[in-house]
């Protein structure tokens, strides 16, 4: 499993307004991923962490062949909770991490809809 970090651009301004990207937890599970995303906070709010959130579950899957991806987050954390379900993923599971937090799994998985990437 690689991980990798990205910083994010506007298009338009080409200006940092936060970085993302996919990291190996095994606190979830075997071989499971979680997604890392923040942004500045003039720009939250603006429909960028949905849209970077999508295009790093779809390039996961795509790359990788697989049919689910995870994503961990604090339950305090309202706006993520809010992305994770506008991306389509489902509540699974919780856990405590390693600094004694706890954490809600959010799993997507790809169904029959072949009109995403990697769908089958």
């Amino acid at each position: 499993m690689m991980d990798s970090l990205y910083i994010v651009e506007t298009v338009s301004e080409c200006v940092s307004v936060g970085y993302a990207g996919i990291l190996e937890n095994t606190s979830i599970g075997e071989n499971e991923i979680d997604f890392l995303i923040a942004f500045l906070p003039v720009y939250q709010g603006n429909g960028y962490g949905s849209e970077v959130l999508e295009l790093l579950r779809d390039r996961w899957i795509t790359q990788t062949h697989s049919n689910h991806c995870t994503a961990s987050v604090q339950p305090r954390n309202e706006k993520s909770v809010k992305i994770l379900k506008q991306c389509d993923f489902q509540k699974t599971g919780e856990y405590v991490d390693l600094y004694n937090y706890k954490r809600h799994i959010y799993r997507y998985d790809i169904d029959t809809d072949t009109s995403q990437p990697g769908r089958q």
